[in-house]
């Protein structure tokens, strides 16, 4: 069996750990990620024999439990969605910052299809970049500053991207957020 402690760094007020255990609850292993301020780990998605970690996090954070560094920058103030994917035994093999933009993104839900896609769902509230390679996919929210929900799918190396916001009409001051996904046999998406 086992026990560990998730310990926050110094400065920082969440933390975000990683384990895995046998059916009978024993511990397997456990690692901590490092991060300057907050991260939040909100959905976990074990997909062709990977384990893939989905959430937010502000400042920098190093996403590499081992001895070796991956930091990642998020964007200023706010959250930074990120994915980080880890082989089953919990080593690293990337992380990636999911949007770029000047204020919060959120993470609420992930799924995957058979085509091997993930789709995210979440809330963001100003014009934002979806798409975590050098290349572009911005969309905007209804009303700069205001909560509008999104879906965005990825490819498995999260290098390609379509997105969509989920909204009320252009110029609405409601908040508007994606809080769940569901995707059947047949690839159809469920909010």
């Amino acid at each position: 069996a086992g026990t560990f402690t998730c310990i926050p760094q110094t400065g920082s007020y969440a933390a975000t750990s990683l384990a895995k255990y046998t059916p009978e609850g024993n511990l397997v292993w456990a690692k901590n990620l490092t991060v300057d301020v907050f991260m939040s780990a909100v959905k976990l998605v074990i997909h062709e024999g990977a384990l893939y970690v989905f959430g937010q996090y502000r400042n920098n954070a190093d996403f590499d439990p081992s001895a070796a560094t991956a930091y990642l920058t998020g964007n200023g103030s706010g959250n930074t969605p990120f994915v980080a994917k880890y082989t089953l035994n919990g080593d690293y093999v990337f992380a990636k910052n999911m949007a770029a933009t000047t204020s919060d993104v959120y993470i609420s839900d992930v799924a995957t299809t058979t085509y091997h896609t993930f789709v995210v769902v979440g809330a963001f509230s100003r014009s934002t970049d979806f798409d975590p390679s050098p290349n572009t996919y911005t969309i905007n929210p209804a009303q700069d500053g205001y909560y509008d929900g999104y879906l965005a799918s990825y490819d498995s190396n999260f290098t390609s991207v379509s997105a969509y916001r989920l909204s009320g009409a252009a110029g609405t001051t409601a908040w508007d957020y994606v809080e769940n996904v569901e995707i059947d046999n047949n690839n159809n998406i469920y909010l």
